[in-house]
């Protein structure tokens, strides 16, 4: 994150998951979200991890997995929406197999 202002300022950083699309999958989950202050024409570093409950998804029947599918991240100072969000950077990815996870 760059703060390309004349003063020093906040911002929340916020990382959103869009998993694969089912009957009961989110548009959109907020995985993570961090403050940072930056002074003028300061660069900060930001990392996250998604970790597989992070990933999981519960589904009809109360069963807890990582599915099989395309995802999308997306991180910035606001939510993604559409493909035209002015700084937020999106990826996507796609995981083979399905993870049960314990409760």
């Amino acid at each position: 994150m760059t703060n390309a202002g004349g003063v020093a300022g906040d911002e929340v950083v916020e990382v959103y998951l869009t998993p694969p699309h089912s009957a009961v999958s989110p548009r959109l989950a907020l995985a993570g979200f961090e403050r940072v202050h930056a002074g003028p024409g300061e660069t900060q570093h930001v990392s996250f991890t998604v970790d597989p409950r992070g990933l999981s998804q519960v589904d009809e029947g109360g069963a807890r997995a990582v599915r099989a599918g395309k995802y999308r991240i997306s991180i910035g100072g606001s939510q993604p929406s559409g493909d035209t969000s002015a700084g937020v950077i999106t990826q996507e990815f796609t995981i083979e197999g399905t993870q049960e996870l314990p409760r």
